[in-house]
């Protein structure tokens, strides 16, 4: 997770590996996976992994809350980058949304997730919004990064392009290599 978080994905994709082959079972050595797939952009196969785990019947309220929120956001993340189809992942996203507050996870942590729905789905000033309360309540790196990259996609939809620049610049200050926060860059580039 810190190889991760740093930026160092050849070594968080070999530790990963090794975690997975010594212990197959563990969760936190598949949310490891998960993480590893979600910083090179390999959605799918992230949400391939994750999706087990949000099912699993031996794990507690608490893990299961867990499980369903990260499964909520790479499903919008897998949509918007065009390896899910959009009903298919946005029901799913919707369905995790809602059995993670189900059972308990915090409100206020899901409005990442919330904010790229709304954009998916074209609302671009409820996305804004909630992108920004995300942001600015995240104590994660990697999840206020692409908070913000969600804020500058947004603001793109809504024709702010210069806001959407002040975002993704906010953005490339705490991890410019997050694929998201790249990619933004890249359109805000060409537009």
């Amino acid at each position: 997770m810190d190889a991760t978080q740093d930026g160092r994905l050849d070594l968080a994709t070999e530790l990963a590996a090794r975690l997975a082959d010594t212990y197959p079972n563990l969760r936190t050595a598949t949310a490891a996976r998960v993480l590893v797939l979600q910083a090179r952009g390999r959605y799918a196969e992230a949400l391939m992994l994750a999706m087990p785990l949000a099912g699993d019947p031996d794990q507690t309220p608490q893990e299961a809350a867990v499980s369903f929120a990260a499964l909520a956001g790479l499903a919008c993340a897998t949509v918007e980058d065009g390896q899910l189809d959009a009903q298919l992942g946005l029901n799913t996203a919707t369905q995790a949304l809602e059995n993670a507050e189900t059972l308990g996870y915090p409100s206020y942590k899901l409005n990442g997730t919330l904010a790229l729905r709304e954009l998916l789905q074209g609302n671009a000033d409820r996305a804004i919004s909630l992108a920004r309360l995300s942001a600015d309540s995240c104590d994660d790196r990697l999840g206020r990064a692409d908070d913000l990259a969600t804020l500058a996609r947004a603001h793109m939809a809504a024709g702010d392009n210069r806001a959407a620049r002040e975002a993704i610049a906010e953005a490339e200050k705490i991890v410019p290599w997050w694929p998201r926060v790249a990619t933004t860059r890249s359109r805000l580039d060409i537009a």
